[in-house]
């Protein structure tokens, strides 16, 4: 009982201390808009965060380049985990089922790695395969899930891609006119795709 009751108020890991600004590379400006990169250095941590979708097939993609780069044994790909590279770069990460597909979350100050990451092309399942039992034509407003994930996995992809890129993606997964419809109305008046 003791050791349960020290475990939870054990002082968490100080990310300022891992992702230090002597530990920090260089800043890139030329990392691809998805996955959305948000350099954390306003709270003293010198490192990026994500946080995105991927469809099933990718997180073995992502995880193995995980374990390549930081030298991690390959295992069970679904799991949270923490890797320093010989370089002192450092990553903490979390790959997880959700959502008809996997989130990962990651915080690295390894920019190699993030370009790699980049070069991946990874992309969240079009929102009618997360969510099969929704008719666009009834959604209306978005609540409860389909909000969270449309808010923090779908917009950050679709407002990172140009207008011939959203067409192409459309195209690519078969995208009812219901859907496409939805997508463009829900998109309408959003600056920051390019």
């Amino acid at each position: 009982m003791f050791k349960f009751l020290s475990a939870l108020y054990k002082p968490k890991k100080d990310l300022s201390k891992i992702y230090s600004v002597s530990m920090f590379l260089n800043d890139r400006d030329d990392l691809a808009p998805y996955p959305k990169k948000d350099f954390m250095a306003e709270q003293g941590v010198y490192a990026y965060r994500l946080q995105f979708m991927a469809t099933e097939a990718d997180p073995a993609n992502v995880f193995g380049l995980i374990a390549s780069y930081f030298s991690l044994k390959k295992g069970v790909i679904y799991q949270e985990g923490e890797a320093k590279h010989v370089d002192g770069t450092s990553i903490h990460f979390s790959i997880r089922q959700e959502f008809n597909g996997a989130v990962i979350e990651l915080v690295t100050n390894a920019t190699p790695f993030l370009l790699a990451l980049d070069k991946l092309n990874l992309k969240p399942p079009p929102p009618w395969l997360v969510f099969p039992e929704l008719d666009p034509e009834t959604l209306g407003g978005r609540q409860g899930a389909i909000d969270y994930w449309w808010t923090w996995y779908w917009s950050p992809f679709w407002d990172s891609r140009s207008k011939d890129e959203q067409i192409q993606f459309l195209k690519e997964k078969h995208a009812s006119p219901e859907w496409a419809e939805y997508i463009n109305l829900s998109s309408q008046g959003n600056t920051t795709a390019r």
